[in-house]
């Protein structure tokens, strides 16, 4: 395994690690914690978007990598639907105080 597979499967369970975290937090109704985890995810997020396209893995390495965009993807629309009800009680108050 080359050490563009690993670093390229290591963000990706990094922020799958983070988001783990933010759900949870979203759960708890703790959306500082959620909030102030967002700007450690945007760099790994940009990591990940310009890792090699090409790159090669095992068959392990690749059922690997789909688990984890897996689960990336199910804790990011847990978190978007967890937040949709505080997004629309924020619209609501930034409206009526225009």
């Amino acid at each position: 395994m080359n050490s563009s597979r690993i670093s390229t499967i290591t963000h990706y369970e990094s922020l799958s690690g983070m988001l783990a975290i933010m759900v949870s937090a979203a759960e708890q109704g703790d959306w500082d914690q959620v909030a102030g985890m967002e700007p450690a995810c945007k760099p790994l997020i940009e990591k990940i978007r310009t890792a090699s396209p090409d790159e090669r893995l095992s068959e392990q390495e690749r059922k690997h990598k789909i688990r984890v965009i897996k689960k990336i993807l199910h804790d990011d629309a847990r978190l978007r639907e967890l937040a949709a009800p505080w997004m629309g009680r924020l619209q609501e108050m930034l409206t009526q105080s225009r």
